[in-house]
C-alpha cells in the first residue's frame, strides 16, 4: 500500500453509435455516448453522456462556422 504501487482497474467500455476516435487516444472512462468526438492524443477520464455531448456539439459547430465564414 505504498505511494509507489500501481494501481490497475480493469473494466467494460461502452462505445455508442457514430462516434469518432482519434489515434493514440486513451479511454479511462466507461461510457462514451453516442455521436461523440475524440480527437487524436486525448486521455478521456470521465464517462461522456449525452449532456456533454451537447456543449461539445455546439461548440464544434461554431468552430466550422467561423471557419467558413473566414474562406469567403
Amino acid at each position: 500500500m505504498g505511494k509507489n504501487r500501481n494501481v490497475r482497474i480493469d473494466g467494460a467500455v461502452e462505445i455508442g453509435e457514430r462516434c469518432y476516435i482519434g489515434a493514440r487516444s486513451v479511454i479511462c472512462s466507461r461510457v462514451i455516448a453516442d455521436a461523440i468526438v475524440i480527437g487524436a492524443n486525448t486521455i478521456v477520464s470521465k464517462s461522456l453522456n449525452n449532456w456533454g455531448f451537447m456543449l461539445i456539439k455546439h461548440y464544434v459547430i461554431y468552430l466550422l462556422m467561423l471557419m467558413n465564414l473566414s474562406k469567403n
